[in-house]
């Protein structure tokens, strides 16, 4: 069950959303309103549609930076295949 969580309150549990284990999750976020993972999507530009990130291509191929707490694109992305 999932719990609520003022806007930029820390927020211990967020990785409830994730699979547990999932690379680089800290085990404290601060909600922005938005499910883990979505802004980094549209930052990436890995939307499946408007409004719907992929979230399945976030978690197979980007990497967690741990400095900056994001997900970023793999080092060969944007390489032609």
């Amino acid at each position: 069950m999932f719990g609520t969580a003022p806007i930029e309150d820390a927020h211990d549990d967020l990785g409830d959303v994730w699979a547990d284990g999932v690379v680089g999750c800290s085990g404290q976020d601060t909600w922005t309103g938005w499910w883990p993972g979505h802004l980094d999507c549209e930052r990436l530009g890995w939307m499946i549609g408007p409004g719907l990130p992929d979230l399945a291509r976030l978690l197979t191929q980007a990497v967690w930076d741990p400095q900056d707490h994001i997900w970023t694109a793999p080092p060969d992305h944007g390489r032609p295949r």
